[in-house]
């Protein structure tokens, strides 16, 4: 999905996916904050890319996710 103008909400369509291993949302025009919820999706993801975007907020302290770029 990168370079996909999904924007500027957090995709919303992210919470029935379960099945993700690799999400890359880099520069997706995302302006809000990433949503409690996405941290608590059941998808096991290995490589989170959510670079070149305007996120705003914090992480959570831990993280289980083995690659992330911001």
């Amino acid at each position: 999905m990168a370079s996909c103008n999904l924007g500027p909400s957090f995709p919303t369509w992210l919470k029935l996916q379960n099945k993700l291993l690799v999400l890359d949302l880099s520069n997706a025009s995302i302006s809000s904050s990433v949503p409690n919820w996405f941290w608590n999706i059941s998808s096991p993801l290995e490589h989170l890319d959510l670079s070149s975007n305007q996120l705003q907020g914090q992480l959570p302290k831990q993280l289980r996710i083995a690659y992330l770029s911001l």
